[in-house]
């Protein structure tokens, strides 16, 4: 049994100015020491001498009996003893249970078993948006190598062939989704493979994403300009930028949750993230805008999430403003901090949906804001409704 270890990319930031360090981590094994190299070629070459000298070699079987190894073997040794049978019998199962692995990997393609790991009870458990970002990831492997090839043809070549493709911001996203792909599916169960090859390919470095700005109020009226009012986009405009909730939450409301009388929105735990219910109260200008507004029965959005972001992307164009993505939540927080909630972080992550004390919120969201926008920013849904309240409350936007 040849076990030709792990070569992982190790990436250490230095000082500003200084390019990171790159070294490749060889490994024979979660007990192994460890051996270090410059390039990933070295790496590569040291590990098919290890390989060499285990053919040369040879392994005995407790070679391969590491800690989480010798558990299971213990496990099945108990669960045979508990029905009166020998360790032959184990043996003959573990033969059984190969052969019918190497011959299943050759006659089953990649297509085939990706189908087979969707309908299992496993992946049909997970949330919907777990299930469709790993459909997803999984899709486009399988359009890369080609669905027809066998699944044990596919190499880790291939992989990190496909993993090269990716951005660098996803890639090390695809490597664990696929590692959850061949070790909990291929290999436990379906049992399509005897080994996770996954493990030989070189995890890529994780890249922290970009930090997603908030608008600003003038930019915010700006866009407002250049959007039909009352229309679909101007209600996910000023819902999403008003009340701080995610655009899925937004998304996902309905005429009925809106308790005009007691001046909020009532989210129910199968339409939050957090699995909770949820109240999230409204201004007293969105209240005005949601009065004036011709409601539909039922959801307030037909047309998809995608199409309404691409439009408001274009009202950003138009009015000469940087689009900065959907980013009401963040514009939300920063905003009401100060103004609704008066520096209180507590009652701001409640409204929000956060856990009290957590530093989401802080770490992703909260921005320093001009206490001027704060002022007049949750006033804007009057712009829609009243001018004349509105300009009563903050001075005329001049777009020139």
């Amino acid at each position: 049994m040849e076990r030709a270890g792990n070569i992982t990319k190790i990436t250490r930031k230095n000082k500003a100015g200084t390019p990171p360090t790159v070294r490749y981590r060889y490994r024979l094994g979660r007990e192994g020491k460890p051996v270090f190299y410059k390039t990933r070629k070295a790496a590569v070459a040291h590990q098919k001498a290890v390989i060499a000298a285990q053919k040369a070699k040879g392994n005995s079987a407790m070679d391969v009996l590491q800690a989480d190894t010798l558990g299971h073997v213990m496990t099945a040794l108990g669960v045979l003893k508990t029905s009166g049978l020998n360790s032959e019998h184990l043996v003959q199962a573990c033969r059984s249970y190969s052969a019918a692995i190497s011959t299943t990997a050759l006659t089953v393609t990649l297509g085939q078993a990706v189908d087979e790991a969707m309908q299992t009870p496993r992946y049909q458990s997970l949330r919907p948006s777990s299930k469709r970002n790993l459909k997803y990831r999984w899709g486009r492997l399988v359009k890369y190598i080609d669905a027809d090839t066998p699944l044990g043809a596919v190499s880790v070549v291939d992989i990190e062939g496909f993993l090269a493709k990716q951005t660098a911001g996803s890639q090390h996203k695809y490597h664990v989704d696929l590692g959850v792909l061949w070790n909990v599916y291929f290999l436990k169960q379906l049992r399509h493979v005897s080994t996770n090859i996954m493990q030989q390919v070189v995890t890529p470095m994780r890249v922290e994403s970009a930090r997603r700005m908030p608008y600003s109020y003038d930019e915010l009226v700006s866009i407002l300009d250049q959007i039909e009012p009352f229309s679909e986009l101007d209600r996910l405009i000023q819902i999403h930028f008003q009340t701080g909730l995610r655009s899925s939450e937004c998304m996902g409301l309905t005429t009925n949750m809106f308790q005009i009388k007691r001046e909020l929105i009532y989210l129910p735990h199968g339409y939050s993230k957090t699995k909770m219910d949820r109240n999230v109260m409204l201004t007293p200008a969105l209240l005005e805008y949601i009065k004036a507004c011709n409601l539909p029965d039922g959801r307030l959005f037909s047309s998809p999430y995608r199409t309404l972001v691409d439009s408001f992307k274009q009202a950003c164009k138009a009015a000469v403003v940087e689009p900065k993505g959907m980013t009401g939540r963040q514009t939300f927080i920063s905003m009401a901090f100060e103004g609704l909630f008066e520096s209180n972080m507590s009652k701001l992550q409640a409204h929000c949906g956060h856990s009290i004390g957590s530093s989401t919120t802080v770490n992703f969201y909260l921005n320093a804001s001009n206490p001027d926008d704060v002022k007049k920013y949750f006033h804007l849904p009057l712009r829609r409704v009243n001018e004349t309240a509105w300009s009563d409350l903050v001075a005329p936007h001049d777009p020139e």
